[in-house]
């Protein structure tokens, strides 16, 4: 009955927590009720799950009314696991209305949709149901879906246009039968867009991952070999490399990965610069050059044979004090020592 309070159970032996998902009376499609461990809008201003460390999950629904029927579905693993399901049938006497979430724009080929779809329960009695008004609302189409098997409760769908206007603010709507209107409520846009953003630390340190988006996300860590190593929205980065984070924001039950964050961790104490490495590299190639053209020096000096003016250059004053008065096989070793010696500390006579 409307009113009253209502408890789901749920238990699970697995690590991870579980995902509470509802399914509404007359719809298709899912909504998240509990996702990464918290309650989503617009489901946490009644609803409550309660964690146990023996792996129970309960969920709580207080003042349940007829938007809360439908099917609830609790999967573990965080919705990658097993499931079960519960149905959830609540008798009311005023219209209780839910919207169904609108796709905006997003990164992930969705199509955009122009107009959102309304669902109203209405529980009567007698033979003839009562009809449906949302005087704020721009409704283009209204279909009566009356279940044959009990005539005491009756569905509308509504097509609603005008969606930037219409989402703005409450809207309510009202029976035949009664002034008194719906709970109100909300339409809701979701839009889930990549993010290129870049990183760059220097230290070690936590990075929080923020998906662009305008509903619940999961989120995972990769590193350079694309190895999964966080599900945490926030990483601890400890060690130099490349880390990448990814989002999963769900649109209308339909997957959504994206982008949002990459992060470079280098540390500037253990890795040197290009410029210390090009330094480095220089001083290298001009002590082996230096080597080079003193060894090729001494090689041409050796292999000249001296002549007449080869003995007047030894006595030459340029030689700033280098003198071989004569030449003979038993000076030549040591002229030529001496002359190297000269040519290294003051260069190449300067008419050689």
């Amino acid at each position: 009955m409307a009113g009253q309070t209502v408890r789901l159970n749920c238990s699970t032996s697995d690590i991870y927590s579980v995902n509470w998902e509802h399914v509404p009376t007359g719809r298709t499609s899912k909504n998240y009720v509990y996702l990464g461990g918290t309650v989503i809008v617009p489901y946490n201003e009644r609803f409550s799950v309660e964690k146990t460390e023996r792996g129970s999950f309960a969920l709580t629904i207080s003042a349940v009314d007829s938007r809360d029927s439908g099917l609830y579905r609790c999967i573990d693993r965080e919705g990658q696991g097993e499931q079960r399901e519960a149905q959830l049938a609540v008798i009311g006497s005023n219209p209780h209305c839910t919207s169904e979430e609108v796709i905006d724009e997003n990164s992930c080929g969705i199509k955009k949709q122009e107009q959102a779809l309304l669902l109203c329960n209405i529980s009567y009695s007698g033979n003839t149901a009562p009809s449906l008004k949302c005087p704020d609302l721009d409704v283009t189409d209204i279909v009566n879906n009356v279940e044959k098997s009990n005539k005491t409760l009756v569905s509308y769908k509504l097509l609603i246009g005008s969606l930037p206007v219409s989402v703005e603010s409450n809207h309510r709507c009202y029976t035949s039968r009664s002034t008194i209107p719906s709970s109100p409520f909300k339409f809701t846009v979701s839009s889930v867009i990549n993010s290129t953003q870049q990183l760059q630390l220097s230290a070690a340190g936590n990075v929080t991952c923020v998906a662009n988006s305008t509903g619940p996300c999961s989120y995972r860590w990769t590193n350079e070999s694309s190895d999964i190593i966080s599900f945490d929205q926030t990483l601890e980065i400890t060690a130099p490399g490349r880390y990448q984070c990814r989002a999963s924001c769900p649109l209308k039950g339909m997957p959504c990965d994206v982008d949002c964050l990459e992060v470079v961790y280098i540390s500037t104490g253990e890795t040197p610069s290009n410029f210390q490495l090009a330094i480095v590299i220089l001083s290298l190639v001009a002590s082996i050059l230096l080597a080079t053209c003193l060894v090729v020096a001494v090689a041409i000096r050796r292999n000249r044979r001296p002549n007449n003016k080869d003995k007047d250059l030894f006595r030459a004053p340029k030689h700033n004090g280098l003198v071989c008065l004569s030449y003979t096989k038993e000076t030549d070793v040591e002229c030529h020592r001496k002359e190297i010696e000269q040519l290294v500390t003051s260069g190449l006579p300067e008419n050689s």
